[in-house]
């Protein structure tokens, strides 16, 4: 028996457990971090990171399928128009098992030939390619199994499938710790961890789609190629959106190894994992209003779907100040605590830069799905094309041409994000039909609570001393925490205030 409850409280569960997954994701990256760094070296936890960041070159392929099988699905599910969903869901079932399987007959001999594509230590190349082969089976069954969890998307129960995915980062942990503790540190460990944990998502979300949408059935003979046409046709801008992103900062990694050294992209790798994280968090409170808007859109009431993103906006812009205050205060001593046989000073810089172009711009990420829902991708797509052909051939030029080295990598990437300030909330207000300055008092708020927050927090303590052991580390991150959340209650009540008293004039 499934509980039903209100909107607000679904968005509240649904958000709880996406926090919750990815803190537990982070507790058992933070561990796997130091440990592989540690033992094995950066270079090591370099090639961890870069085979994921090569799943999303796959992406480009995979999304134009699956961008819009949800949205369509979910409409036809919400009209009663079940036929319809079944030929969705069907379709784009079949066609992601055969891209499955075309993905793994072109990426097995490419990845038995990685040393010739890549700056790879001798002792390594064999733990590579087996952590490659890995990555690449867990991409394939991520890939066939995104269309089941539609089930908790339509119901609007995103807290059942969150709350999986901690548990598959629990065993993913539990069996890092077994292979780590009693065989030794080799990288394609990571590799069997994370493939099981893959599969058990893959397991339950079938499980909640037959609960949640027992309407949803698998039938062959409802593929129907129409559906995959119309899907790839309007998924393609997706596509070229990911290309764009790939080009933005998808690249990083491999400019590293092979214009610079594997080891500053183990370095680079470790403030770019950090800087993933975070985002992730950011993604997964922002995928928590998703299906609330989607019903609102369906509704065809803009007004309120435009108080909706406004309030969705002031959440994850709320959560990324509260981040980046965190990490600028306590960075330092959390590298010498965690990774204490690295250059942590360095670390530290390349983490600040990378969380200032991944977070800070946290607060325009709503306002993304306004494209998927009105079906206008070109433009974003367009924009996001340019700025990353312009970052590749900046850090191209930065790195052969000045002394910036690792810094022009992610430099570029910052300087190239903070675009999103301006063309997002104008075009998405724009594909609304509403007042192009619709979204920027929510921006310009965010900016003004960041930098209070900032100075604010750093200046309190600017002369506490450097925590030595992880039980004062732990004080300082909740005093920090604490403080950030006073300084946004006291924001958000003189911003009731005012406009009370606007109202009343």
């Amino acid at each position: 028996m499934i509980k039903k409850y209100n909107d607000n409280k679904l968005i509240a569960f649904n958000m709880i457990w996406s926090i919750v997954a990815v803190a537990v994701n982070y507790a058992i990256t933070f561990f796997m971090t130091s440990y592989v760094t540690n033992t094995a070296g950066a270079e090591a936890f370099g090639f961890v990171t870069l085979s994921n960041t090569l799943t999303s070159y796959i992406d480009v392929i995979s999304i134009a399928l699956n961008a819009f099988a949800c949205r369509y699905i979910s409409i036809a599910f919400h009209k009663g128009n079940i036929e319809e969903a079944n030929k969705y869901f069907n379709s784009v079932i079949i066609a992601d098992t055969v891209l499955s399987i075309f993905i793994i007959a072109i990426g097995i001999p490419t990845i038995f030939n990685l040393e010739r594509i890549l700056n790879i230590s001798e002792e390594l190349v064999f733990d590579v390619k087996i952590l490659f082969v890995l990555t690449l089976l867990r991409y394939t069954i991520t890939i066939i199994g995104t269309v089941f969890s539609v089930g908790t998307f339509i119901t609007n129960r995103i807290s059942f499938s969150e709350r999986q995915k901690s548990i598959s980062y629990l065993v993913q942990g539990f069996l890092l710790i077994f292979l780590f503790g009693i065989f030794g540190t080799r990288i394609w460990y990571v590799g069997i961890a994370l493939l099981i944990a893959s599969v058990y998502v893959f397991v339950t979300n079938i499980h909640y789609t037959r609960v949640l949408t027992s309407e949803l059935r698998f039938n062959i003979s409802k593929f129907d190629t129409v559906a995959v046409k119309k899907l790839i046709s309007l998924g393609i801008w997706n596509s070229i959106n990911n290309f764009g992103n790939i080009l933005n900062s998808g690249l990083d990694l491999i400019v590293t190894n092979l214009m610079l050294s594997p080891s500053i992209m183990g370095e680079i790798s470790i403030g770019k994992s950090l800087g993933t994280i975070c985002n992730s968090l950011l993604e997964s409170a922002t995928n928590s209003f998703r299906p609330k808007l989607l019903q609102v859109y369906a509704s065809g009431n803009i007004k309120t779907l435009v108080s909706e993103l406004k309030k969705a906006m002031k959440t994850t812009g709320m959560i990324s100040n509260i981040i980046f205050t965190g990490f600028v205060v306590c960075g330092r001593d959390l590298f010498r605590l965690w990774l204490p046989t690295q250059n942590t000073e360095f670390l530290y810089i390349i983490a600040v830069i990378v969380l200032m172009s991944d977070i800070i711009i946290g607060v325009v990420k709503p306002l993304y799905y306004v494209f998927t829902l009105t079906k206008k991708l070109k433009l974003p797509c367009f924009i996001t094309i340019t700025t990353g052909i312009i970052n590749v051939i900046s850090m191209y030029i930065l790195i052969k041409y000045t002394s910036l080295g690792a810094y022009a990598v992610v430099l570029t990437t910052l300087v190239l994000n903070y675009v999103h300030f301006f063309d997002t909330p104008i075009y998405a207000a724009f594909c609304l039909r509403e007042k192009l300055t619709t979204f920027y008092s929510s921006i310009i708020e965010h900016f003004l609570t960041c930098f209070i927050q900032v100075f604010l927090m750093y200046w309190a303590f600017f002369r506490f001393p450097n925590c030595n052991n992880w039980l004062m580390f732990v004080l300082k991150c909740a005093m920090v925490g604490v403080g950030t959340i006073v300084i946004n209650a006291i924001i958000i009540l003189l911003e009731k205030y005012w406009n009370r008293r606007r109202q009343q004039a």
